[in-house]
Order: C-alpha cells, then sequence, then structure tokens
C-alpha cells in the first residue's frame, strides 16, 4: 500500500515539475505577452498546490499519517530526481529550447 503513495507523491512531484518547465520556457518566448504568462504562474502555482493537497488528503482519510508521509516521501525524491535530471543530463534542455 505503501508503493501506491509513493508513486501517487511522485506523479504529483513530475506534473509540478513539467508544468514549471513549461511555463519557465513559455517565459523564454518573446513573443509572449506579461499578462498571459503571469496568469499561466498563478494558474500552474493554483493547480500544483491543489494536487498536493488532492494527494496529502486522500492519504491521510483513506489509511492515516503513514500514507502521507510516504507521499511526500515520493514527491521529495522524484523533485530531486527531476531535479538532477534537468540540471545534469539533457531531459528537458531540447524541450526548452523550442
Amino acid at each position: 500500500m505503501s508503493a501506491i503513495w509513493i508513486l501517487a507523491g511522485a506523479a504529483v512531484s513530475a506534473v509540478s515539475l513539467l508544468s514549471q518547465v513549461w511555463i519557465a520556457g513559455r517565459q523564454l518566448c518573446p513573443e509572449a505577452s506579461q499578462g498571459v504568462l503571469m496568469v499561466m504562474m498563478l494558474g500552474g502555482l493554483l493547480l500544483r498546490l491543489t494536487l498536493v493537497a488532492v494527494v496529502l488528503i486522500a492519504a491521510l482519510q483513506i489509511t492515516g499519517v503513514v500514507a502521507a508521509i510516504w507521499a511526500v516521501v515520493g514527491m521529495i525524491v522524484m523533485r530531486w530526481l527531476l531535479v538532477y535530471g534537468l540540471h545534469k543530463g539533457k531531459l528537458f534542455r531540447t524541450w526548452l529550447q523550442k
């Protein structure tokens, strides 16, 4: 059961980082307007916070504190893996250059 919550946390973290990278890529685009970018940034922030809250509340209500801790561990581990891949590897480099 803990593996499910680790995977749920990892999925939320992956979606969060992908949305941040996508928004950052749009900010580098010279023809993007500042108003649209601000709406995208705030909308992405609300989406990420909502996803984290949904996973943590579901973990707490369904199985308890231990499941919520496993979900947070999944989020942290996936976040570090993706940031490492973004920084050291070529994981998102080609996507940002589009």
